[in-house]
């Protein structure tokens, strides 16, 4: 039951108005108000991949890289280690050693599952395309896709995997020594 009358010992809860053409009736800071480290989503922006391809490693080849390890990309959302919900024009770049010598023939692969559309893969080397991959309706499941590459030079390359048709998520991609040698 809540009483009728407040005691008279009770502060009053009326403010008082402060005149606004007087300045120093506002309070002022001397110290900055402390502030949090504001941080990306997690799922935004992965541990792994570098801010800047200038800067990054080379990857090796022939081997496996995980999709998060880019160097750049666009568009791109991680989540629990694999790239999710590809729109149309995403992609992601890598600096890559192929160690094989001179120009040789691989078997590209991605690990990519798709519930709901079936998309496309475009494998550029150093600005060229080199190979078209189309991505199956997967109906949910991981699955391993592969294509024969020729004409990769051994050395050091920036390699961008765009996705101009999304709807699907890509685990790692991989690259075999050869034709038609999917990974193990």
């Amino acid at each position: 039951k809540m009483p009728s009358k407040m005691p008279s010992n009770a502060p009053s809860m009326i403010p008082t108005p402060l005149p606004a053409s007087d300045p120093s009736a506002f309070p002022t800071i001397s110290s900055p108000s402390p502030t949090l480290p504001l941080s990306p989503p997690p799922t935004q922006f992965p541990t792994s991949g570098s801010p800047d391809c200038a800067v990054a490693a080379y990857l090796p080849i022939p081997g496996k890289i995980e999709a998060e390890s880019y160097c750049s990309m666009q568009g791109i959302i991680v989540s629990s280690g694999v790239v999710t919900q590809i729109s149309n024009g995403d992609y992601l770049e890598f600096n890559i050693n192929f160690t094989s010598s001179g120009s040789s023939a691989y078997t590209f692969a991605a690990r990519v599952n798709s519930s709901t559309y079936s998309g496309q893969i475009n494998l550029q080397v150093d600005g060229v395309s080199k190979l078209w991959l189309s991505v199956p309706h997967t109906n949910g499941s991981w699955n391993t896709i592969y294509a024969n590459v020729h004409g990769l030079a051994s050395g050091l390359h920036r390699v961008r995997v765009t996705m101009p048709q999304g709807g699907f998520d890509v685990d790692w991609i991989h690259f075999n020594v050869g034709t038609n040698k999917p990974p193990n």
